[in-house]
Protein backbone atom coordinates (compact mmCIF):
# COMPACT_ATOMS: atom_id res chain seq x y z
CA UNK A 1 0.00 0.00 0.00
CA UNK A 2 1.29 3.49 -0.89
CA UNK A 3 0.87 6.09 1.65
CA UNK A 4 -1.18 8.99 -0.07
CA UNK A 5 -2.77 12.30 0.71
CA UNK A 6 -5.26 14.13 -1.64
CA UNK A 7 -6.66 10.45 -2.95
CA UNK A 8 -10.58 9.95 -3.14
CA UNK A 9 -11.43 6.20 -2.04
CA UNK A 10 -14.65 4.52 -3.20
CA UNK A 11 -16.50 1.52 -1.29
CA UNK A 12 -17.19 -0.78 -4.34
CA UNK A 13 -20.90 -1.74 -4.27
CA UNK A 14 -21.87 -2.63 -7.03
CA UNK A 15 -22.51 -6.54 -8.05
CA UNK A 16 -20.68 -6.22 -11.45
CA UNK A 17 -17.24 -5.86 -9.12
CA UNK A 18 -18.20 -9.72 -7.90
CA UNK A 19 -15.74 -10.64 -4.98
CA UNK A 20 -14.19 -7.07 -4.81
CA UNK A 21 -17.77 -5.57 -3.61
CA UNK A 22 -16.94 -4.65 0.23
CA UNK A 23 -13.28 -3.30 -1.03
CA UNK A 24 -12.02 0.05 -1.37
CA UNK A 25 -11.15 1.44 -3.89
CA UNK A 26 -8.16 3.82 -3.40
CA UNK A 27 -7.58 6.76 -6.70
CA UNK A 28 -4.64 8.98 -7.23
CA UNK A 29 -3.49 11.43 -4.70
CA UNK A 30 0.06 12.38 -3.81
CA UNK A 31 2.61 10.13 -2.07
CA UNK A 32 2.78 11.44 1.36
CA UNK A 33 6.60 12.05 0.99
CA UNK A 34 6.12 14.76 -1.67
CA UNK A 35 4.46 16.84 0.42
CA UNK A 36 7.35 17.05 2.92
CA UNK A 37 10.17 17.64 0.37
CA UNK A 38 7.87 20.75 -1.74
CA UNK A 39 8.06 18.42 -5.04
CA UNK A 40 4.40 17.29 -4.96
CA UNK A 41 3.92 14.91 -7.67
CA UNK A 42 0.36 13.48 -8.75
CA UNK A 43 -0.05 9.64 -8.66
CA UNK A 44 -2.14 7.60 -11.33
CA UNK A 45 -1.80 4.57 -9.65
CA UNK A 46 -4.73 2.57 -7.86
CA UNK A 47 -5.29 0.15 -5.20
CA UNK A 48 -7.96 -2.12 -3.77
CA UNK A 49 -8.06 -2.76 -0.20
CA UNK A 50 -9.99 -5.80 1.10
CA UNK A 51 -10.84 -4.90 4.21
CA UNK A 52 -11.65 -8.58 5.59
CA UNK A 53 -8.14 -9.85 4.65
CA UNK A 54 -6.27 -5.71 5.59
CA UNK A 55 -4.44 -6.39 1.82
CA UNK A 56 -3.90 -3.77 -0.58
CA UNK A 57 -3.18 -4.59 -4.31
CA UNK A 58 -2.26 -2.42 -7.39
CA UNK A 59 -5.26 -2.18 -9.29
CA UNK A 60 -5.75 -0.03 -12.85
CA UNK A 61 -3.46 3.38 -13.44
CA UNK A 62 -5.20 6.26 -14.69
CA UNK A 63 -4.39 8.00 -18.12
CA UNK A 64 -3.93 11.34 -15.69
CA UNK A 65 -2.33 11.40 -12.60
CA UNK A 66 -4.29 13.80 -10.50
CA UNK A 67 -4.73 14.90 -6.78
CA UNK A 68 -7.75 16.47 -5.22
CA UNK A 69 -10.17 15.17 -7.99
CA UNK A 70 -13.60 13.37 -7.59
CA UNK A 71 -14.41 10.12 -8.09
CA UNK A 72 -18.11 7.96 -8.46
CA UNK A 73 -19.66 4.62 -8.39
CA UNK A 74 -21.56 4.83 -11.56
CA UNK A 75 -25.36 2.99 -11.91
CA UNK A 76 -23.02 0.18 -14.10
CA UNK A 77 -20.31 0.04 -11.90
CA UNK A 78 -17.85 1.76 -13.51
CA UNK A 79 -15.45 4.48 -11.79
CA UNK A 80 -15.93 7.91 -13.40
CA UNK A 81 -13.20 10.21 -11.86
CA UNK A 82 -12.98 13.59 -13.09
CA UNK A 83 -11.37 16.91 -12.62
CA UNK A 84 -8.48 17.67 -10.07
CA UNK A 85 -5.06 18.78 -10.17
CA UNK A 86 -2.41 17.17 -12.64
CA UNK A 87 1.66 17.45 -12.28
CA UNK A 88 1.88 20.72 -14.23
CA UNK A 89 -1.89 21.54 -14.53
CA UNK A 90 -5.61 21.63 -13.44
CA UNK A 91 -7.54 18.63 -15.08
CA UNK A 92 -10.50 19.89 -17.20
CA UNK A 93 -10.52 16.05 -18.04
CA UNK A 94 -12.59 12.95 -16.89
CA UNK A 95 -12.02 8.85 -17.44
CA UNK A 96 -13.72 5.74 -16.32
CA UNK A 97 -11.85 2.80 -14.59
CA UNK A 98 -14.28 -0.75 -14.66
CA UNK A 99 -13.52 -4.15 -13.32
Amino acid sequence: MQNRLRHTALLLSHPSWGSRVGSVLIIGGIADTTLLSGREQALETTELFDPVSGQCTQFASMAVARENHTATELPDGRILVTGGVGPTFVSATAELLAQ
